[in-house]
Formats: structure tokens, sequence, C-alpha cells
């Protein structure tokens, strides 16, 4: 499988059903399955948290969602072919083949009451799904929620607790479980209809970014993670750039003295 490297994390290049089958096969195997979704933000962060980056490295599937991770892959010379897979819609997916297969799933995550909600409202969406297990909030031990999902028999488990605390659970809980776990950040509340998805025309402009900040203004004070994504990748471009011309030059220097 082929992975593409952005800032040290190594990002992969399925496309979103490619990636929703996989997760699958992982359930039907029971065999653990770290799926995350970094967006610009998350990968600038990762520089600096050394938790997070090792969740992010550690995942079997490191899928980009966000218009900033396919720049920056494009701006490297790596451009991601698929473009971008956002976690809300992957993780449709693979709630839609589980409801397919028969494969019991847990929601885990967002604020109290919107895991609840996602189950009736999905439920009632896709025939034939089964939510086991459901968990809002963000006060808990991860010894007492592992316990709860094993006894649950759940199959695949969505953490959605936010960036970075969801990767850095949602890897315990696969290691301890031996499941697909994906972190998928406030799919819960769109799953829910508690938040709005940004319109069609939005996703396709690459400005889902501006749609959340215009409902959420205080995301508007979280853009400097986003612009340092951005000066990261120059930096690394940058650096990659004097790289080559210092090889090059080097190659010029030694055969200014072969004399065959």
């Amino acid at each position: 499988m082929k992975k593409i490297g952005v800032l040290s994390v190594q990002l992969d290049t399925l496309s979103c059903e490619e990636a929703a089958r996989q997760v699958i096969a992982c359930a039907k195997a029971g065999k653990p399955c770290l799926t995350v979704t970094p967006n610009a933000a998350i990968l600038y962060r990762a520089q600096h948290d050394t938790a997070l980056f090792s969740a992010l490295s550690s995942a079997s599937l490191v899928m980009p969602d966000g218009a900033g991770v396919v720049w920056g892959a494009k701006a490297l010379g790596t451009p991601l072919e698929q473009g971008r897979v956002a976690g809300v819609d992957l993780g449709r997916r693979v709630l839609a083949l589980a409801a397919e297969e028969k494969l019991p799933v847990a929601f885990f995550g967002g604020k109290e009451g919107v895991a609840a909600l996602a189950e009736k409202r999905l439920t009632e969406e896709l025939p034939g799904l089964s939510v086991v297990y459901t968990r809002s909030g963000f006060d808990f031990t991860l010894d007492e929620v592992t316990e709860a999902l094993r006894r649950s028999s759940a199959k695949i488990v969505f953490c959605c607790l936010g960036s970075p605390r969801q990767e850095t659970v949602g890897q315990s809980l696969s290691k301890r479980l031996s499941l697909p776990v994906l972190t998928l950040g406030g799919s819960l509340d769109v799953y829910a209809k508690r938040k709005p998805r940004a319109p069609v025309w939005m996703q396709r402009a690459s400005l889902e970014w501006l749609f959340r900040c215009l409902c959420e203004p205080r995301r508007f004070l979280k853009l400097h993670e986003t612009l340092g994504f951005v000066f990261s990748v120059l930096r690394a471009k940058n650096g990659r750039k004097h790289g080559k011309n210092r090889k090059r030059s080097c190659n010029l220097s030694e055969n200014r003295y072969n004399t065959k």
C-alpha cells in the first residue's frame, strides 16, 4: 500500500470505499485497526505532541481529512491522488457496510446525549445497523470503558473525543480489544443532526473549514495551528529544495576532478 509522508506522518492513499472495506475486513477477522483522520491542525500539533505523533504513526489507516493536508502533500511534490477523505463520510460508509454484514458497533464520545441520539438517527436510516454501546461525555477511565466495550461485544468502535485525546485513547482501545477503532472528531454530532454539514458546493470548493468556523466562531482562534502547518510545509519544501541543490553541487564538484 502506497503511503505519502507529510511532516513525518505517513498518509494512506486509499479511497473512502477502500478504507471502509479494510475496516470491515479487520472487524470480521477480529484484528486491531486504528483508523485516524488528521487534518492540517492535527498534523501540526503532532510535531510537538509525542503521544499524538505515536498514535498517528502506529495507526493502521491514516486518512487525510482536510483540504490543508491535500495542499501540503501537493506542495511537497507528492500529491494525494484520491484527494481528501472526510472522516464523517468514511464513518458513514463503515456504518452502512457494518449494517450489511451484521457487525455491531459502539459510539463513544460527544457531548451528553449525542451518542444516543446518533444511534437513534442512524438505526432509522440504516436498516440492520446494531449499536450495542453508547457513551457520551468526557469524564471516564480507560479501564472502565474497555470493560464496558468488551461486555458489549461491539466489533467496531467510533471514538469521538476530539484531538489529541481521541487518538491516544483509540490507540489503547484498539490494542486492548483487538478490534477496529475509528477516531472521527465531531462526526457523532453530524450523525445526530446536532451540527449541520457544510453545503456540497463548499465541500467541493475545500471551504468546509470556513463553514465550521462560521457556525462555531471559537474555531477561528485555532486557525494559528493551520497557519503553523502551512509554514511547516513550506520550510520542509525549502529544505528539500536546498538538499537537492547541495547534492547537485556535490556531483558537479566531483565531476571537475574526473579525468577519464
